[in-house]
């Protein structure tokens, strides 16, 4: 377990995730095992000092 994300690698204020923007990460690229797409994109609003996050999903 000595391998945490860093600072560099974690999401941060107005960062957004959707499949096809990582979908080098995933084996089926941008579709899920199904063949179907994921039409959400997830965007980090903010991040506090005490951990807390704010998300907004969108279609």
């Amino acid at each position: 377990m000595d391998n945490y994300g860093s600072n560099d690698v974690l999401f941060h204020t107005g960062d957004t995730f959707s499949l096809s923007t990582y979908s080098n990460f995933f084996v089926n690229g941008a579709t899920l095992n199904n063949g179907k797409t994921l039409p959400y994109t997830i965007t980090i609003g903010s991040v506090n000092q005490d951990g807390s996050i704010t998300i907004t999903i969108t279609k």
